[in-house]
């Protein structure tokens, strides 16, 4: 079971300098969600294009401001904490793989969330009040799931 959540000691973008250390957590962090091929030489100290691209994908898919930074305890870094929680750093991106029992009442939860927003959406509601609501809710959900899995020694 994946135990370490991410932290970053500085930013992380394409125009600053990178901390090595920081570049190899993120780097291992994103290939334990799926996001990030180990290269054949391995993982490298140096930010490279595809590091990068998953941390704009990411930020897309969040919903995030896409400038491709990370900052320490940031939006991003939140959501790939949230992400290694659900799939228990498993590789994959399966919600719910290897959440501890007393989790799972959690992610049940967020899953309705998520099928409340996919309804929401697909109705062409006009109701943005219950829409933010709906979008903070699952936030509070993915930082409460993440919270959770990080507590489970």
């Amino acid at each position: 079971m994946l135990r370490n959540p991410l932290y970053l000691k500085e930013e992380i973008g394409s125009d600053r300098p990178v901390d090595e250390e920081d570049t190899i957590a993120l780097k291992k962090a994103l290939k334990q969600i799926g996001r990030y091929r180990e290269p054949s030489y391995g993982i490298t100290p140096y930010p490279d294009e595809p590091m990068f691209k998953a941390i704009n994908d990411i930020q897309k898919e969040k919903g995030l401001i896409r400038d491709g930074m990370m900052k320490p305890g940031g939006e991003t870094q939140d959501a790939i904490n949230v992400e290694l929680a659900r799939t228990g750093g498993s590789g994959g991106r399966y919600p719910g793989a290897g959440l501890p029992a007393r989790c799972r009442s959690i992610q049940s939860d967020l899953d309705q969330v998520n099928r409340d927003i996919r309804d929401f959406n697909r109705n062409g509601a006009r109701d943005k009040a219950y829409g933010r609501s709906l979008s903070r809710r699952k936030r509070q959900l993915e930082k409460d799931l993440a919270a959770c899995k990080w507590s489970e020694d």
